[in-house]
């Protein structure tokens, strides 16, 4: 059955009718008394209890007296014409349209009803200020039924409704044509209406939805020339068709129409003159004219004109604010443009003033003030995103000029945020190819210049000991976010320009691979190389390629690139480049296995294998280190002790290197232990007297590296101590009393006394380390040393103590 829906709440104390009244006679048709409030339905403020009218008549069941629709339909007019819409509603929901299941009625009722239901609905909301969208298409629907059922009930101002409530829909074809059958009698509406409809197309930039062959300029053409048409509606017209001229860019144009509308005004103390007096100053502005622009613009802001909340004052305001940039009076350009933004903060206003307002702050070298007024911008365009003046395109070009400036300055982070900030102005997959390069530009010369004030190793890597951790974590994270512009730029051109694609796209995967992202470098490296096999940077590509599958443990596939590259380009420098990364891979799979191919490979570099390098070459430091390190761990102490020795002969910067030190104090340590080995072998006299002396040699070199290294590790902050750092400090601790008791034990048989003093030396080293490490299980060791120095001196006594003090340290 037909209902009414509400869109507000029943009044509490609706008024008693007589029993008597058309309306109670139709209730009682009805099978049942009411149940009371909740059979009136109404509509609240939220849509959900919004109660719809039924799609048609039920067919009626019970035979009953005739209803008197007409006389209950002049009851709900009556109140419609006493503003009591609820009341309204709740009748012509129960009892009138509960009716019908019951009797029929005639098609002029039928129609009346459709009409007073749409009427209720539509002026219900209006009279509690909703604008609830499923409420303006029921109206619709109510008043298209009206018609459909009696066309003469649809008068002018019901053709005004639905229309309006069409516009409201965004059907602003058939709003149009509505409007166009309201009768010309009826000037005033018919004006309303196209005023409406050319507000709403410009705002929301749907000119296009008007229907073919129709136009905002000829709409304005249509309510300018309208016959009967205010005076009011025919200047907003030509107001209207005068901001489409500027906007389009035809300046001139707008002056010749506009100087004969001023002629005709009778005074120009009017707001409507003020109107039409900003419009032509805007145009001469336009044209170059400043001198006129601002003669008019005072006029039109002279006290008596326009009123202070008054938009076309602030659009005046606005151009003082131009006019005063152009003079280069930034000053009074802020304090303009500061007016507008504040007493119209949320009209499409706000962005033009704030985007000037940035502009004027930027030229004040306010940069604070200036990223604030620009972010307020890109919030308001997003707001008013059809405004003319203050558009995304006009906000990315002034950003565009913004980031130029200060990255040609080397001002990366404030360049940085100017281009984040034309990046918001577009949804996240929607960001311009451009906009994505100034990004990814400018996060990579900022990671850049992060790292360069970072402390370098002389070989050019950063000297991660020394560096401050938030320092490297801003550079990773810039360049992280660089990779991710470059991709997203090289996306964004993949079609059109594929030679910038490719070259996005590897700068893509260096960015990556600056910011230890393997994953990613690896992903996109492979993509490179899939689409520029033959490209000069693709050998470079492969050979960063493998040492990101390196840096992710991925040792093999390391091998296989670096090998395949050396094999295909043995004279490139990329493959020459790969020697010693590739020795490393070997290496890192097993050190037993595969250091034969490694000092292969680091002895090609530093025999002249890769085009004779130099000695202060970083890639011959760097085999000649890596090569003493891997004799070290394979267990080749003497080749370890010539090339570590060597490297800290040759770079002095080594000679403070705690790890390089702590490496060739081990590696004399461990060359002792070799030759005590040896010694245990029948050998001739003179090569055993050979041998000891030199593995007390070899002891002695031991402790005072080890002696050094404590002192280096000592020295440094204790805040910058790596886990690696306080090992090699507490071994050096360790291993320079295994050094002292070795040597005592070596020379005992000759020197006992000399051997005597080294034992309780040692002693005192165990004991320090004991104390120094006494919540580790290597205090164990050096007590356990302490009672067997005492065992070999003799000293039982002490012996015993030292034994009881390492049991209880045990338990």
């Amino acid at each position: 059955m037909p209902e009414a829906a509400a869109p507000s709440q029943t009044d509490a104390d609706a008024p008693a009718k007589a029993a008597g009244s058309p309306i109670e006679r139709l209730r009682a048709l009805q099978q049942g008394p009411l149940r009371g409030r909740r059979d009136r339905v109404t509509l609240p403020l939220l849509l959900a209890s919004l109660v719809l009218i039924t799609t048609g008549l039920v067919s009626w069941v019970n035979k009953a007296p005739v209803a008197d629709y007409p006389s209950a339909l002049d009851s709900v007019e009556s109140l419609i014409r006493a503003q009591k819409y609820d009341e309204a509603i709740m009748y012509l929901n129960d009892p009138i349209a509960v009716s019908f299941a019951k009797e029929p009625i005639a098609s002029d009722s039928l129609a009346r009803f459709f009409a007073l239901s749409a009427d209720a609905i539509y002026l219900a909301q209006a009279d509690k200020d909703l604008d609830v969208r499923a409420n303006h298409a029921r109206a619709v629907d109510l008043y298209s039924r009206a018609r459909t059922t009696g066309p003469a009930i649809m008068t002018p101002t019901r053709q005004f409704r639905l229309a309006t409530s069409l516009i409201a829909i965004n059907d602003l074809r058939e709003a149009l044509v509505e409007t166009r059958s309201v009768s010309l009698e009826e000037p005033g509406l018919r004006a309303d209406l196209l005023r409406n409809i050319i507000e709403v197309a410009r705002a929301s930039g749907q000119a296009n939805a008007l229907g073919e062959g129709e136009s905002l300029p000829l709409l304005l053409n249509e309510l300018r020339d309208l016959p009967g048409v205010p005076d009011s509606e025919r200047l907003w017209a030509i107001e209207q068709q005068t901001e489409l001229r500027l906007d389009a860019g035809f300046p001139e144009q707008a002056v010749n129409a506009l100087l004969p509308e001023l002629a005709r005004l009778e005074s120009r103390l009017t707001p409507e003159a003020g109107h039409l007096l900003v419009l032509l100053s805007r145009a001469y502005f336009e044209l170059g004219h400043i001198d006129e622009a601002h003669e008019y613009l005072r006029l039109a802001l002279a006290p008596d004109v326009l009123p202070q909340v008054d938009a076309f004052r602030a659009k005046g305001t606005l151009l003082l604010a131009q006019i005063a940039q152009l003079q280069d009076t930034p000053e009074i350009a802020r304090d303009h443009y500061t007016d507008v933004a504040q007493g119209f903060a949320e009209t499409p206003l706000a962005a033009a003033a704030l985007l000037g307002l940035g502009e004027a702050e930027a030229s004040l070298a306010n940069t604070p003030e200036a990223l604030r007024a620009y972010s307020g911008a890109v919030a308001a365009i997003a707001r008013h995103p059809t405004n003319p003046q203050a558009n995304v395109r006009t906000a990315e070009i002034s950003l565009a000029q913004r980031h130029s400036e200060h990255f040609e300055r080397e001002q990366f982070l404030e360049a940085l945020q100017y281009a984040q900030l034309a990046a918001d102005l577009f949804p996240r997959e929607q960001v311009p190819a451009r906009v994505l390069e100034r990004l990814a530009i400018t996060h990579r010369h900022l990671a850049e210049s992060i790292k360069a004030n970072l402390p370098l190793l002389p070989t050019g890597e950063i000297d991660l000991r020394a560096a401050d951790p938030v320092s490297l974590e801003e550079a990773r994270q810039h360049y992280f976010a660089a990779g991710e512009a470059y991709a997203a730029h090289a996306d964004a051109i993949q079609l059109g320009d594929p030679e910038a694609h490719a070259a996005s796209l590897y700068a893509a995967a260096e960015a990556y691979d600056e910011a230890s992202a393997e994953s990613e470098a690896i992903a996109t490296f492979g993509q490179y190389l899939e689409i520029r096999r033959d490209d000069p940077l693709a050998l470079e590509a492969q050979r960063r390629l493998a040492e990101a599958h390196m840096a992710r443990g991925e040792f093999q596939t390391a091998i296989n690139l670096f090998e395949q590259l050396i094999a295909e380009h043995p004279t490139s420098k990329p493959a020459a480049d790969s020697f010693i990364p590739l020795a490393r891979a070997y290496l890192y799979i097993s050190d037993q296995e595969n250091w034969p191919r490694a000092e292969q490979l680091l002895t090609r570099v530093l025999g002249g294998g890769t085009d004779d390098l130099a000695p202060d070459a970083a890639d011959y430091r760097a085999a000649l280190v890596e090569l003493g390190l891997m004799y070290q761990r394979v267990g080749e102490h003497t080749e370890a002790i010539e090339r570590i020795t060597e490297a800290i002969d040759r770079y002095e910067d080594l000679r403070d290197d705690p790890a390089m030190v702590f490496a060739l104090a081990d590696a004399n340590r461990s060359a002792a232990r070799d030759i005590a080995d040896q010694l245990r072998q029948a050998m001739p006299a003179s090569q055993r007297q050979e041998l000891s002396t030199l593995r007390v040699e070899r002891l002695g070199r031991a402790g005072e590296l080890f002696d050094r290294t404590r002192e280096l590790l000592n020295d440094k902050d204790p805040r910058r101590l790596t886990d690696l750092d306080r090992v090699m400090r507490r071994n050096s601790m360790l291993y320079r009393a295994d050094a002292e008791y070795d040597i005592a034990l070596a020379i005992r048989e000759q020197r006992v006394a000399e051997s005597d003093e080294m034992l309780l030396s040692a002693v005192a080293l165990y004991d320090a380390a004991a104390q120094r490490y006494a919540r580790e299980p290597a205090s164990l060791v050096a007590m356990t040393q302490i009672v067997n120095c005492y065992v070999t001196l003799g000293q039982t006594r002490q012996a015993e103590t030292a034994q009881a003090r390492a049991r209880a340290r045990l338990a």
